[in-house]
């Protein structure tokens, strides 16, 4: 999986949730310029319109809803994931489960 594919995902998510590019733009700290150029990207991307923009409200296409279908379940399972590991950290005091031991480097060389 190349990175670029999951560019935009978290700021269409968020336009998805907010109904709005605005409301989606404060919520992740962005100018609302700049959640539309990552939204018009992933369309481009896609070859689909994801959002339905009016002067009063932006809705999900049928492309955006079946991104959405797909992408707020990963999403979720991604972030339980990271909140799992985190977790572990957490009860093993913070301590790395393996260290860096430059020696055993040295032994193959």
């Amino acid at each position: 999986m190349k990175r670029t594919e999951l560019d935009g995902i978290a700021i269409f998510l968020a336009v998805a949730e907010h109904q709005g590019f605005r409301s989606a733009a404060r919520s992740l700290g962005l100018t609302a310029s700049a959640v539309s150029q990552q939204i018009s990207s992933l369309e481009k991307r896609i070859g689909a319109p994801l959002f339905s923009r009016t002067t009063r409200s932006v809705g999900l296409t049928e492309a955006g809803q079946r991104l959405l279908q797909h992408a707020k379940p990963a999403a979720d399972m991604f972030l339980a994931g990271l909140e799992s590991a985190r977790e572990l950290s957490e009860q093993a005091g913070r301590q790395p489960t393996h260290k860096h031991d430059p020696s055993q480097h040295a032994a193959a060389d």
